[in-house]
């Protein structure tokens, strides 16, 4: 986690929550008893607000719990993030974090072949960028990436929209969504701006998050249009 800090703080990312409920939202409504395997339809995150920042420190022991509300009338629950923190003279209350809707459902189209992009195609209309000068950007405006989460390693840019290149490591964790994934979409829509943020920008609302297949290790690429 010290990969992503502000200022001094070590703060949980935004792509982790959105992890987090997509998790618990499938665990709780969708996986099989006992056996953690990869959605077999479409879910999706809606309405994601971050009310606080949540802090992460080697000295202070956190429990973290992820509370999940059923609705009967639909497909789809509210899920939210509540921290406490644990210390010797006692246990402070605990604080919601964020919270979202979760939901699944089944797509009617092949999506293998809809909606494809020509990257080779797109990329050669666009203009090249060094993905070194938005992370000296943001690091002067007080966010820090380290190694892990400097993800994009390459940027094209133009009237079109941005085209971002990253890769999914071999882990051996078994995510259906990785964090590497996430964060990298989210820092995609940063870059796609005509200029870098010269103050400190950090999102805390997402409307929509689809999730539809799982990435093996592999170049990834993401395009956004702003």
């Amino acid at each position: 986690m010290e990969d992503q800090v502000i200022g001094t703080h070590v703060i949980f990312p935004a792509a982790g929550h959105i992890i987090m409920i997509l998790s618990a939202g499938y665990l709780s409504t969708l996986s099989e008893f006992e056996e953690f395997r990869h959605p077999r339809q479409p879910v999706h995150v809606s309405d994601l607000s971050i009310h606080a920042p949540l802090e992460m420190s080697k000295e202070i022991m956190l429990n973290i719990q992820t509370l999940v509300n059923f609705h009967n009338e639909s497909d789809g629950s509210e899920i939210s993030i509540h921290k406490r923190m644990e210390r010797k003279e006692a246990s402070k209350p605990w604080v919601c974090h964020a919270e979202a809707k979760f939901s699944s459902s089944i797509i009617d189209e092949d999506i293998s072949n809809s909606n494809i992009l020509d990257i080779a195609q797109l990329v050669s209309s666009l203009t090249p960028e060094d993905p070194n000068t938005f992370y000296e950007s943001v690091h002067e405006s007080g966010l820090n990436f380290g190694p892990t989460f400097r993800c994009i390693k390459q940027i094209w840019k133009g009237k079109m929209g941005t085209v971002c290149q990253f890769v999914i490591p071999n882990s051996g964790e078994n995510y259906f969504v990785h964090p590497i994934a996430s964060d990298a979409m989210i820092q995609a829509l940063l870059m796609s701006q005509q200029q870098y943020m010269s103050h400190l920008t950090l999102p805390i609302k997402i409307a929509n998050f689809s999730w539809y297949i799982s990435l093996s290790p592999r170049i990834v690429y993401i395009f956004t249009q702003i």
